[in-house]
């Protein structure tokens, strides 16, 4: 099982409110890709 750790959201990744990134560290949201690639960016990977 995967689990996703988000630290300090507000600076890492402005564009995603805080809600939606407790539904998906709670697993109670399937994700898109495009927020996988917000989530991704600010940690150095490029899409």
């Amino acid at each position: 099982m995967y689990s996703i750790v988000i630290v300090s959201t507000t600076v890492l990744i402005p564009e995603l409110k805080q809600p939606a990134i407790a539904s998906l560290e709670n697993l109670k949201a399937t994700p898109r890709i495009n927020t996988i690639f917000k989530l991704l960016n600010p940690l150095g990977y490029m899409f």
